[in-house]
C-alpha cells in the first residue's frame, strides 16, 4: 500500500514536470517569433513620400501545393527627394529573387510637371501566397505582392498608393477562377530585430510596405454542378430504398452500401486536387454529413430486414415499417437541406 501511494505521487510529480516543460517550450517558441505587420499610420516627419501604382498584365500557374502563383505586372513610382526608391525596391514575397525579372522601362527617371520624378518598372516572377482552404470550394484569396525598400526604413521612405491610376485590364483572367476586384494597403513592417547591428538604438527595423492584391474566388457553378450535384444524386439513390417495399430486402440493402462506396470515391476525386492540409474544408463537412445520413439509412435497412419475416409479418407490421421509412426519409432530406442553406455555420 505504501509503495502504491509513493508510485502515484511519483507519477503525478512526473506529469507536473512534463506540463511545466511544455509550457516553458511553448513560451519560448512564442517569444522567438519576431516581426509583425500593421496598418500604417501618419507618415513620419521628414520621410520621403513615394507614390506607388500597380497594373497586372498576366497572372497564371497558380499552384496550391507550392503556395505560389506567377505574375507579370507593371509598377510605377513618383517621388520628390534625393533617394531613388526604384534602385532599392524589393518584392519580399518573390519566391526566387534570382529569377525575378525587374526592368526599368525608362533609362532615367522622368521629371513630371510638379517637379516629381517618375519611373515605371516591368516585373515578372513567382510569388508566395499561403492558401487557406477551410472554405473550399467557396474559398476566395488575395493574391498579393509586397513591395518594400531594402535599405531605407519608414522614417526615410513612406509609400502611398496611387489609387487613381492603379487597376487591371479587362482582358486579365485566371482560368478556373473569378477575378472579383483589386485592393491595396500600406503596412508598417516591424521586423522586431536590429539584425545584429548594435548601433541601432531603436531595437528593431521598421519599413514601409505597399501590398497590392488581386482578389479572386471560385465560381459558384463549380460548387453546385461539379461537387454538390454528384453527391445529391448518390444520396437520392440511397433514399430511394426507403420508398421500396420492406420485402425487397436485397435491393434495399444493396443500394445504400453501393452509395456509401460511391461517396468515398467522389470525395477522393476532389481531395486529390488539393494539397495536404490538417483541417476539414467546407466540402469535407458536407461529406461527413452525407456519410452520417448514409450510415443511418443502412442501419435502418439492416434493422428492418432482420425484423421482417415474409411469411409471418402482418399487414400492420409492414405498414409500420413503411411509415418509419418515410419519417426517416423526410428527416434526412430536411437535415441536408438545412445544411445547404445554412452552410456558413459549417465554417465554424
Amino acid at each position: 500500500m505504501h509503495l502504491s501511494k509513493k508510485s502515484n505521487y511519483l507519477i503525478i510529480l512526473l506529469l507536473k514536470i512534463i506540463v511545466i516543460i511544455s509550457l516553458i517550450q511553448s513560451a519560448n517558441a512564442t517569444e522567438n517569433k519576431l516581426g509583425s505587420f500593421s496598418i500604417a499610420g501618419v507618415p513620419p516627419k521628414g520621410a520621403q513620400i513615394v507614390t506607388v501604382g500597380f497594373y497586372p498584365r498576366a497572372i497564371y500557374d497558380l499552384t496550391m501545393e507550392d503556395n505560389t502563383f506567377h505574375l507579370h505586372t507593371l509598377i510605377w513610382m513618383r517621388w520628390k527627394g534625393d533617394i531613388d526608391p526604384t534602385e532599392t525596391m524589393e518584392i519580399i514575397n518573390a519566391v526566387d529573387q534570382a529569377s525575378l525579372v525587374k526592368k526599368n522601362l525608362l533609362k532615367k527617371p522622368a521629371i513630371q510637371k510638379d517637379g516629381s520624378k517618375y519611373q515605371i518598372i516591368d516585373i515578372e516572377s513567382r510569388f508566395n501566397h499561403t492558401f487557406m482552404l477551410d472554405r473550399f470550394p467557396l474559398d476566395s484569396h488575395k493574391l498579393g505582392i509586397l513591395i518594400e525598400d531594402s535599405n531605407e526604413g519608414i522614417n526615410q521612405i513612406y509609400y502611398v498608393i496611387d489609387t487613381k491610376n492603379s487597376g487591371y485590364g479587362a482582358r486579365l483572367n485566371l482560368p478556373g477562377w473569378k477575378l472579383d476586384s483589386w485592393s491595396a494597403e500600406i503596412l508598417s513592417h516591424d521586423y522586431g530585430t536590429n539584425f545584429g547591428d548594435d548601433s541601432d538604438l531603436t531595437g528593431g527595423s521598421i519599413y514601409s510596405t505597399a501590398r497590392f492584391n488581386i482578389n479572386i474566388s471560385r465560381p459558384m457553378s463549380y460548387f453546385y454542378w461539379k461537387l454538390l450535384l454528384p453527391l445529391i444524386v448518390v444520396l437520392c439513390g440511397s433514399w430511394i430504398v426507403l420508398l421500396l417495399e420492406p420485402c425487397q430486402i436485397d435491393v434495399r440493402t444493396g443500394l445504400p452500401a453501393t452509395a456509401l462506396l460511391t461517396t468515398v470515391f467522389l470525395q477522393q476525386s476532389y481531395v486529390d486536387q488539393l494539397p495536404q492540409v490538417g483541417y476539414l474544408v467546407l466540402m469535407d463537412k458536407f461529406y461527413v454529413l452525407a456519410y452520417l445520413l448514409l450510415f443511418i439509412t443502412l442501419i435502418r435497412i439492416i434493422y428492418t430486414a432482420t425484423a421482417f419475416d415474409k411469411k409471418n409479418t402482418h399487414v400492420g407490421h409492414t405498414l409500420m415499417i413503411k411509415r418509419g421509412d418515410r419519417v426517416l426519409l423526410f428527416s434526412e432530406i430536411i437535415v441536408f437541406v438545412i445544411a445547404l442553406v445554412g452552410y456558413k455555420f459549417m465554417l465554424i
